[in-house]
C-alpha cells in the first residue's frame, strides 16, 4: 500500500509495479517467501534501439550506487566468448548474445544489492537487486522446495 508507482499485476510470490527510476522504464518486483519481502528487484526495461545504451544505462546506475553506498564489495566483467572483446562498438551485441556480463555487488549490514547486466537470445536484462541477509535462508528454502516440485 505504500508504493506509489503503477501496479501491474500479481503472481506467486510477487508483486510487479512499473514506474520511472534514473530517467528509465522500470519494473520493480517485490519477491516474497513466507509472506516476508525477501528481495526487491529494479527490471530497467527501457527498449533501447543501439545496444551499447544498454552499457551507458550499467554504468550511470551503477555510478550513482557507489555514491550512496561507497565502493563495491566485488566488480566483474565476464566474458563468456570474445569474439567481441576486441571491438568495444559491439559489446552492446556480445552482451545480447550472452558473451558479456556485468556483475557488482555492494553489502550493508543489512542487505546485499546486486547490479547486472547480462543477455542471451538477443536480449539484454539490466537489473538491481536488493536481497535481506537476515531472510536469505527462507528465498532458499522456498527456491529448493520450488525445485523439489519439479520432479
Amino acid at each position: 500500500s505504500a508504493e506509489s508507482a503503477k501496479f501491474e499485476r500479481e503472481e506467486s510470490q510477487v508483486l510487479a509495479y512499473t514506474t520511472t527510476v534514473t530517467n528509465l522504464e522500470t519494473v520493480i518486483g517485490y519477491i516474497f517467501a513466507e509472506d516476508k519481502l525477501v528481495r526487491t528487484r529494479y527490471a530497467f526495461a527501457q527498449a533501447r534501439a543501439n545496444m551499447n545504451d544498454y552499457l551507458r544505462d550499467h554504468q550511470n546506475i551503477k555510478k550513482q550506487l557507489t555514491q550512496r553506498y561507497g565502493a563495491p564489495r566485488s566488480d566483474e566483467t565476464v566474458w563468456r566468448n570474445d569474439v567481441f572483446k576486441d571491438d568495444e562498438s559491439r559489446w552492446g551485441r556480445a552482451i545480447s548474445l550472452g558473451h558479456l556480463a556485468y556483475a557488482t555487488t555492494w553489502e550493508t549490514p543489512t542487505t546485499k544489492i546486486d547490479l547486472l547486466l547480462f543477455g542471451g537470445d538477443n536480449q539484454i536484462n539490466l537489473w538491481t537487486d536488493y536481497a535481506s541477509k537476515a531472510l536469505a535462508h527462507l528465498e532458499e528454502k522456498t527456491a529448493a522446495k520450488k525445485k523439489g516440485a519439479e520432479f
